[in-house]
């Protein structure tokens, strides 16, 4: 299901600078978050930097601002993992999995590395780990002429009760709260949207990034999987999270050099 998104500010985030060296210890998950509206010369820079299914990829995109957009995320995608994985960005191979997750090829580098991306308009960010599948989505949260009937789609029957118990004052958050943590939960299992929303259920509120949120479907908690806020107000965004790593880090990775 789409969702139209209005321009997302990058200060909402107010993250620190991703050092240029910076080693991602076992234990940790890095949320780096980046702005893809840039420079002439910089998109130059990353479109060089891409192979050739992306650029083919690319050129279907109508619009010239969705063509550039996608190229940045994905260039922006090849230097942040390069950093880690200590290859060039260009040198980098992914694969797609059964449901179109995108993975590493082993070749691509030493280390084994998790990663998920997810873009909101002029937005991108990116989680990475060393041990743990993960999952992240971003939504601005705006007016939606719609809320009830999108919400629901997205929500369970108890989901929707407890829904409708909130006020009305906070029902836009809590809807934006709970697409962003099935959506995340759904990429990081690899399952994407082949699995209705509807079948898995999530906290609708609350949530600290250093607070583990559970995942439930079918009723029965899953297991070692959690989830965690990362909302700002301005936007919704959850990351999914496979044990065992248990320390969240979040950068912001300059667009421009």
């Amino acid at each position: 299901m789409a969702l139209v998104s209005q321009p997302t500010p990058l200060a909402a985030f107010r993250w620190p600078r991703l050092p240029d060296e910076l080693k991602m210890a076992a234990a940790e998950v890095h949320v780096v978050c980046a702005s893809v509206d840039v420079s002439g010369q910089r998109l130059l820079d990353l479109t060089a930097r891409l192979s050739p299914d992306e650029l083919d990829r690319a050129e279907r995109f109508h619009f010239a601002r969705d063509r550039d957009r996608f190229v940045a995320r994905r260039g922006l995608l090849r230097e942040i993992l390069a950093l880690q994985a200590r290859v060039p960005p260009d040198s980098l191979v992914f694969f797609t999995g059964p449901f179109g997750k995108p993975a590493l090829a082993p070749r691509s580098g030493r280390r084994t590395l998790h990663f998920s991306l997810a873009h909101s308009n002029d937005i991108a960010v990116f989680a990475m780990s060393r041990e743990a599948a993960l999952g992240i989505d971003v939504e601005r949260v705006r007016e939606l002429s719609d809320l009830s009937r999108v919400a629901a789609l997205v929500f369970s029957s108890r989901e929707s009760l407890q829904w409708r118990r909130l006020p009305e004052s906070q029902r836009l958050q809590a809807f934006f709260d709970v697409w962003t943590r099935k959506e995340a939960f759904l990429k990081g299992t690899g399952q994407g949207l082949q699995k209705p929303p509807r079948e898995i259920e999530v906290p609708l509120c609350g949530g600290q990034p250093d607070q583990e949120l559970p995942v439930f479907d079918a009723g029965r908690q899953v297991p070692d999987w959690s989830l965690r806020s990362l909302s700002t107000g301005v936007v919704a965004l959850a990351l999914a999270l496979k044990r065992p790593p248990s320390r969240v880090c979040c950068w912001e990775w300059p667009s421009e050099p």
